[in-house]
């Protein structure tokens, strides 16, 4: 007899009676690679079948969302192209689904790591290893791929993204996974959350011959994919590919496992560390118990069969209306038939009576009652789910008019679904540990650098160059915007902010966000832009390695080697790149803002771990900036009797403040002498 995983125990152990071994062992505990290939495809395929009926929901699901009839989600047999039968009237389900996911995978939640307060290097690392997260997302497209996720999770019961590392490159690849691949132990998961998984997909043999050319022979003989019907009507040739993994049974425990497998081969087998499977997934609802959840699609599939019925028994019904019935009577009137059937456009009926006379029988029409309740129906379904009338078929409910009024009736639907939108954020948290579990394993020491677009310029990052421990930050996630999306009504939202003085009028022009007037926009928000860069400038970068390489830096840095108090050091090299990254106000920066934020700047920076030189930058700022803005009210005075102080009407002097880019090193007699 079997327990829950499969394994076969004596019938004594489960009536209470001693206790007996295990006469077989389960996948993962065996060490010989022929049993283990056999014992891996064994399980798989008790996995298949137990998930056979969640494969004919996606694929009766799947046929309503396309209108067309597909039979099963396989290799050969999942396109409806061709097979269209027009059936389909009134697609509610596709309708509802699509309004879903155009209106929530809009967003591009980012992840945004989170670090303990206090630590100003910490918190500077962050921001490159949300540099890291970006670049990987971009290099991934996987803010294109989340809507089709998105769309899964919504219309199906789960979608998935699937994380693996390219072993030539050490890439991180991300890839949309369809939920039908993967399998697990259906009693294993009946607390929420697997031990074991496997993902069961069709490979190119080709392509397997390609990556494992070592066991070529066996890859040959390896048996064609499930369902593939590649005998018939496929030119391809398709193995099934089977990858199963096994968590650690506690942390720190070494009987974690993950194995590659086609047919009885083993193509990779190797331990599995992590505390997770390299799949991120998002479910529409979750579910009471299990590892899949709850999609909508299950809930429009009976109003989607009924509305397909009655609306076609009304089709019918008006074809049937629309045609005449005409009734005729004698004998021998074949040639009156002739000309009838030329003339009517309906059917023809011979009576024998002679006594009855030809009529006409223009039909009924469809029964008004059936017409409203086709049309409950559908606005049964979109209230079931809980969207409105304005978002299913863009229009706006009567007597709403105002934009402030359309706003809160788009809030309050977002209401319903406020669990959809916490798990597609969840995702995207999920996505980035997961990366962030393989860039730790397989990046650190390796040199691995990153790229990540911004607008109009490229940025690298190196992973070795972000030093944060594992337990010393958090990972959350910042949506796209808080902004509405429609041009009309995120600039009334803006107008709003700054009428309140929330956000100033360069920073509304940097929200609005929008293609046409990006150049413009950039141009009136330049001066808060080149504020924040010096900010960060002080506080973050490194000193530009042009100003680095200079014979006097270069003799100055190595001059602090020879001081032995390591505090001492530091603070000393910190004083020489304050010098190095000082720049000075040239009276052309937005002076008054730029005193405030500088402000706001150092009572933030003043209670972390930034290094007193550094600091020091921003009040020196503060101080040259206070001086240019009273150099240039005496100027005003001045140019009352035509005269600044310059020697040009308005023109203030420049000459103040430190040297602009000219650092003051360290003195060498200064620096103690080697031990």
């Amino acid at each position: 007899m079997s327990d829950l995983k499969g394994r076969t125990v004596s019938a004594d152990s489960l009536r209470g009676g001693e206790a007996k071994a295990y006469e077989k062992r389960v996948w993962w505990q065996c060490t010989d690679p022929k049993q283990l290939g056999a014992s891996v495809q064994a399980t798989a395929d008790l996995w298949w079948q137990q998930h056979a009926p969640r494969r004919d929901e996606y694929a009766a699901l799947i046929e309503q969302y396309y209108g067309a009839a597909i039979g099963d989600i396989n290799p050969g047999n999942y396109s409806p192209s061709g097979r269209r039968s027009g059936n389909l009237r009134y697609n509610i389900m596709r309708s509802a689904t699509d309004t879903l996911t155009s209106r929530y995978s809009k967003e591009k939640p980012r992840p945004v790591v989170l670090t303990e307060k206090g630590k100003w290097r910490h918190r500077r690392h962050a921001k490159e290893l949300n540099k890291l997260f970006y670049g990987i997302f971009q290099q991934n497209g996987v803010y294109r791929k989340g809507r089709q996720v998105f769309r899964e999770a919504i219309s199906l019961d789960m979608g998935v993204f699937k994380t693996s590392i390219h072993p030539q490159t050490l890439d991180i690849d991300i890839e949309r996974v369809y939920p039908g691949e993967l399998a697990w132990d259906l009693a294993d998961a009946y607390r929420g959350y697997p031990s074991e998984m496997a993902q069961i997909a069709p490979f190119s043999r080709s392509t397997v011959l390609a990556t494992y050319p070592e066991h070529a022979k066996d890859i040959q003989k390896a048996e064609p994919a499930r369902h593939s019907h590649q005998a018939s009507n496929t030119t391809s040739d398709l193995v099934d590919l089977v990858e199963m993994w096994k968590l650690p049974s506690y942390r720190g425990a070494t009987d974690g496992r993950r194995v590659l497998v086609v047919g009885n081969v083993v193509l990779l087998d190797e331990p599995w560390d992590f505390d997770r499977f390299p799949f991120s997934v998002m479910v529409c609802s979750q579910a009471y118990r299990g590892f899949q959840g709850n999609g909508l699609g299950v809930m429009l599939m009976g109003f989607q069969l009924s509305l397909n019925k009655h609306l076609q028994a009304d089709e019918e019904a008006v074809e049937r209306g629309s045609k005449l019935r005409c009734f005729i009577t004698g004998d021998g009137v074949e040639q009156q038939i002739d000309k009838l059937e030329t003339d009517v456009n309906g059917a023809i009926y011979h009576l024998k009576d002679p006594s009855a006379k030809i009529e006409f029988d223009p039909g009924r029409s469809l029964d008004p009652q059936k017409v409203e309740y086709n049309r409950w129906i559908g606005q049964a379904a979109y209230e079931t789910i809980g969207l409105t009338q304005l978002s299913a078929s863009g229009q706006k409910p009567a007597g709403v008019d105002a934009a402030v009024a359309i706003r809160e009736l788009q809030d309050v639907e977002a209401l319903r679904f406020m669990e959809q939108q916490s798990e597609y954020e969840e995702l995207y948290i999920d996505l980035a540990k997961t990366v962030w579990m393989y860039m730790r394993k397989y990046w650190k020491g390796k040199k691995k650098i990153q790229k990540v677009r911004g607008r109009g310029f490229v940025e690298t990052v190196n992973f070795d160059d972000i030093d944060l421990d594992e337990d010393g930050f958090e990972i959350g996630v910042y949506a796209s915007s808080m902004l509405p999306k429609q041009p009309g009504a995120r600039q009334q939202r803006l107008l709003e902010m700054v009428q309140a003085r929330l956000i100033t009028v360069p920073q509304m022009m940097l929200l609005l966000d929008m293609p046409d007037i990006e150049g413009e926009a950039e141009l009136r928000a330049a001066p808060l832009s080149d504020i924040d860069a010096t900010i960060a400038r002080f506080l973050e970068d490194e000193p530009p390695a042009s100003r680095l390489a200079e014979k006097a830096v270069k003799e100055a840095i190595k001059k602090l080697d020879r001081i032995k108090d390591p505090d001492e050091r530091a603070l000393r090299k910190e004083a020489l790149y304050a010098e190095l990254l000082w720049v000075e106000p040239v009276g052309i920066e937005s002076l008054a803002e730029g005193i405030e934020r500088f402000k706001e700047a150092y009572l933030l920076a003043r209670h972390t771990d930034v290094s007193p030189p550094r600091l020091q930058l921003l009040l020196d700022w503060i101080e040259a900036a206070k001086a240019l803005l009273a150099e240039a009210a005496m100027a005003g005075e001045a140019n009352a009797i035509g005269a600044g102080p310059s020697g040009t009407p308005g023109v203030p002097d420049m000459g103040m403040g430190r040297p602009p880019g000219a650092p003051t090193l360290p003195d060498p007699g200064a620096v103690p002498p080697a031990a």
